[in-house]
């Protein structure tokens, strides 16, 4: 008998990717990037020292002059309510 003749091995390649997958590697480095853009444009820039921004300005207190619906319970005394402005415009103060 004779032997079968044994037939070359072509190595098989990896299967290829869809031809679309860079695509979406393209528009992630898209969406990235214009996230970061976005962020970078949004924050908040921080003050030189000495520089007081014009909303950082402290202005006067506005209270309230809405009178109490009625009297205060025993051993309470209204606070009227209104705006003010906290902090300190002193450097050293701050946190």
């Amino acid at each position: 008998m004779s032997r079968p003749k044994s037939r070359a091995v072509k190595p098989v390649s990896p299967s290829r990717r869809s031809g679309g997958s860079w695509k979406w590697g393209v528009a992630l480095v898209a969406v990235v990037g214009l996230g970061a853009l976005v962020f970078n444009a949004t924050r908040s820039k921080p003050v030189a020292a000495g520089e007081t921004p014009a909303a950082a300005a402290f202005l006067p207190t506005v209270a309230n002059k809405t009178p109490p619906p009625g009297p205060a319970p025993e051993g309470m005394v209204w606070i009227p309510g209104g705006e003010f402005s906290m902090g300190s415009s002193v450097e050293s103060e701050g946190i």
